[in-house]
């Protein structure tokens, strides 16, 4: 796959929307010599879905997708991009300690 995206870490919330599932996955990064706190949103769907809603806080995951980008249109007539990153593979490999 071209496009491919993989994260791990643990996850921070887990939220239903109908049939669409985001997961929201923390972790730290380093920066100038500092750590700050960085979160990744993943958009799940179809099958993968029930997988992710089992998903608990604090449980180690690993997601294998992809990064989409649409561009939408502002109620004012601008336009702006919106970036997902969308699962094709999530689970869970190890649990909170």
């Amino acid at each position: 796959m071209l496009n491919s995206f993989v994260v791990v870490g643990p996850v921070i919330s887990v939220k239903e929307r109908g049939s669409v599932v985001k997961v929201v996955i923390g972790g730290v990064r380093e920066f100038k010599g500092q750590q700050e706190d960085t979160r990744v949103e993943v958009v799940v769907f179809s099958r993968n879905a029930d997988a992710a809603k089992a998903l608990r806080e604090g449980e180690i995951v690993c997601v294998k997708g992809r990064v989409e980008t649409k561009w939408r249109e502002s109620k004012t007539g601008g336009e702006w991009a919106a970036t997902d990153v969308i699962a094709d593979e999530i689970r869970a490999i190890a649990q909170p300690k």
